[in-house]
Formats: C-alpha cells, sequence, structure tokens
C-alpha cells in the first residue's frame, strides 16, 4: 500500500519533529512563551489558511465523488480550526504566562515558503497536492499524541496541549483519509504516485522546518 512507502519515508522525520526542542519544550513547559507565541500566529494566520485552501484544490481537481467530499470537508474543518484555537490561545495566555500575539503578524520566511509549497502543489496536479497536504494532517495526530502521553504533569502548557489536541475523534478522520491516499495510489500511474511521494517528502521536511523557525524566534 501506498501509505506503509509513505510510512517509512515520514518516520525518521516525524521522530526529528517530535523530538525537537519546541515540542519537548511544549511537553516539559520550558518552551519561551515567545516561541509559542510566534508558532501559534503563524500556524492560525497563514499555514491553516494556506492549508485549507490545499485541500479545497485538491477536491475541485478531485475525479472521484467520495474524493471530493471528504477533502471538501478538510477544507472546512481547516479553516475553521484557525480563528478557534487564535481565540482559545488569547483567552489562556495569561494563564500561560504567555504574551497573545497582537492582530494578524506578517508570514515569517519559513512559513511563506511552505504557504507557497501548498498552493503550488494544489495548482500542480491532484496527486501533487495530496502528497503535500498529507504530513500536516497526519504530523499533527503524531505529535499531538506525544503531547498528551508524555507532557509533564502540571508543567504550565498543559492547558494549551489539551486545547490543540483535537480528541480521539479527529483518529478516524485521518485513518479514513489515509484509505483514501491507499485507493488513490492504485489508481495512479507509476508517474502520479512517484510525484505524490517527492511532494509528500518535502512537505514533511517543512513540518520539521516549521517548529524549528518558531523556536528559533526565542533564540
Amino acid at each position: 500500500m501506498l501509505t506503509e512507502e509513505l510510512r517509512k519515508i515520514a518516520e525518521p522525520v516525524l521522530r526529528d519533529t517530535i523530538g525537537h526542542l519546541f515540542w519537548s519544550g511544549l511537553r516539559d513547559g520550558s518552551l519561551p512563551g515567545s516561541a509559542l507565541a510566534h508558532f501559534v500566529s503563524q500556524d492560525t494566520g497563514h499555514l491553516l489558511p494556506a492549508l485549507g485552501r490545499a485541500f479545497a484544490g485538491c477536491a475541485a481537481m478531485a475525479t472521484v465523488d467520495s474524493d471530493t467530499a471528504r477533502l471538501g470537508l478538510c477544507a472546512h474543518a481547516t479553516v475553521e480550526s484557525g480563528p478557534r484555537l487564535r481565540d482559545a490561545f488569547a483567552d489562556l495566555a495569561p494563564t500561560l504566562a504567555v504574551e497573545a500575539p497582537a492582530g494578524r503578524a506578517p508570514a515569517d520566511a519559513t512559513t511563506l515558503a511552505y504557504c507557497s509549497f501548498l498552493r503550488a502543489a494544489a495548482a500542480t496536479s491532484f496527486t501533487a497536492g495530496i502528497g503535500a497536504v498529507l504530513p500536516m494532517m497526519w504530523f499533527h495526530m503524531e505529535v499531538c499524541v506525544d503531547l498528551a502521553a508524555r507532557h509533564l504533569p502540571g508543567s504550565r502548557y498543559v492547558p494549551w496541549i489539551e486545547v490543540y489536541h483535537p480528541g480521539e475523534r479527529a483518529w478516524p478522520v485521518t485513518r479514513e483519509f489515509l484509505g483514501m491516499v491507499d485507493e488513490i495510489g492504485e489508481r495512479a500511474s507509476a508517474s502520479d504516485r512517484d510525484q505524490l511521494t517527492e511532494y509528500f517528502s518535502a512537505a514533511a521536511r517543512y513540518e520539521w522546518a516549521f517548529a524549528d523557525s518558531a523556536f528559533g524566534v526565542s533564540a
């Protein structure tokens, strides 16, 4: 199955991402508040809207109705999550001893590159777009599961971890999406599968870079 091939590609990058000082600092409470505020600002203000539009672009190019429906739902849920997370962070900021971002900050270089990549992939082909959107959806769930399982009880960021985690209800959605990717892989030509894999690999590296960029704010 295609997702098994992608998992082998994803595992070392996902391991490095989960082990990054940004996520380990969020787990134990040592992450500087400025890094978390920057991450939330870039994520909710730029990356999530770009991902939602990429999902929508894939939905428009899909040739199977069930794929169009699933991708459309992903687009809606992703775009809706940005304001919800931003408002939740603003409400929690005082208890986290963090200064909430004031207004919509400009995209930093890494965020701009990742968003541009998502837009270009969704405009390139259906398989390129699917490859590009998959790591953020997949890695987000894996990171959140790790945060929930390994966070230090009582650390300052536990309230945010609880808000950031989409809950167990999101796993079935992710599994269904992975099943759709396997179906796409079965229908795709060899060149389309290669393209999906290529864009997946690049997007996986962007996931690590996005966390690294936020951590760099505090360096």
